[in-house]
């Protein structure tokens, strides 16, 4: 009996000296996070009080948020903020107000990359390269630096480039002439084209059929946004009632977006109840995407183009 008491006690002195260590350890790594917080506030503080200039402390914790990012090493793992977020929401949902031209900062001026086309920046005559000097330029010929874009941040740019629908902005730009000029752009809905095809025809719609003889067809997919299955969709029933005999599928430059689209886009060129895509993670239940429709262009042959910079 005694024998049994001593044997219980033993057992009972290993149960509680593993639940000690348990504690322990999660203790031990508790702390261990509380320290590296404490590191991360006490360089703050350091820098914040003694640096030689006045940090700005919004830019700190960003980097400091970034940083944390950048050390896994994992380029489809990215710290988007406030900012980056508005812009990543409009590229998905294929679409946003403004004036419809693709900007750059180049050699600190804002330049125009290109008008997008049929755009109210298409329609006032802006051009390719040229420079934006000023935005919302005072026609009374006054000028306040605020206006000036020298320097000026991208993301600030498109910012005052963007707006409401019917709101109006005034452009200074300089031509590659060297001539100046003030244009007035009043700002619209910009619907980002994610299918293209081969051209367009008198009504400004796209068409598909590369090779109307051969009955090849066309079809260029630029994003994965919200709205890309439901188009590639009406795309592909035009090329099926035209007759088409195969199909070039042009993913080049694609540089990704929602893998819901993408799933999608998959869907239409699949069998019913086949695995598209399967998704698992450390702390999320394994998830699987299946096809649920036929091909839309079944037993047409299709030739896919990617390149490096296929997402």
């Amino acid at each position: 009996m005694n024998r049994i008491r001593r044997i219980r006690v033993v057992l009972l002195s290993v149960v509680a000296a593993c639940i000690l260590i348990l504690v322990t350890d999660t203790l031990a790594r508790r702390i261990s996070a509380y320290e590296q917080i404490d590191l991360l506030a006490g360089l703050r503080r350091m820098i914040v009080l003694d640096y030689v200039e006045d940090p700005d402390q919004e830019e700190l914790m960003e980097a400091a948020a970034r940083g944390m990012v950048d050390s896994l090493d994992d380029p489809y793992t990215v710290y988007l903020n406030h900012e980056e977020m508005e812009s990543f929401n409009r590229q998905v949902t294929g679409g946003f107000s403004g004036i419809g031209a693709e900007v750059t900062i180049k050699d600190g001026h804002l330049q125009i990359v290109t008008p997008l086309e049929d755009s109210p920046a298409w329609k006032a005559g802006v051009m390719a390269g040229d420079i934006v000097l000023e935005i919302d330029h005072v026609l009374t010929g006054v000028i306040f630096n605020d206006l000036k874009t020298d320097f000026m941040k991208l993301r600030e740019a498109v910012d005052r480039l963007t707006g409401e629908e019917g709101t109006q902005v005034i452009l200074l730009v300089r031509n590659k002439s060297g001539k100046e000029q003030v244009i007035e752009i009043t700002r619209a809905w910009i619907d980002i084209p994610t299918i293209k095809g081969v051209g367009r025809d008198a009504n400004n719609s796209w068409q598909f059929m590369l090779d109307e003889q051969r009955r090849i067809g066309y079809v260029r997919i630029t994003q994965f946004t919200t709205k890309t299955a439901e188009v590639l969709h009406h795309a592909l029933d035009q090329l099926r009632d035209q007759g088409t005999r195969g199909l070039i599928l042009d993913v080049r430059f694609n540089p990704g977006g929602l893998l819901e689209s993408a799933v999608a886009v998959s869907d239409l060129f699949l069998d019913g109840d086949q695995r598209i895509v399967s998704i698992k993670g450390r702390n999320v239940l394994e998830q699987v995407e299946e096809s649920t429709t036929g091909e839309v262009l079944a037993g047409i042959p299709i030739v896919v183009l990617a390149n490096e910079y296929s997402a």
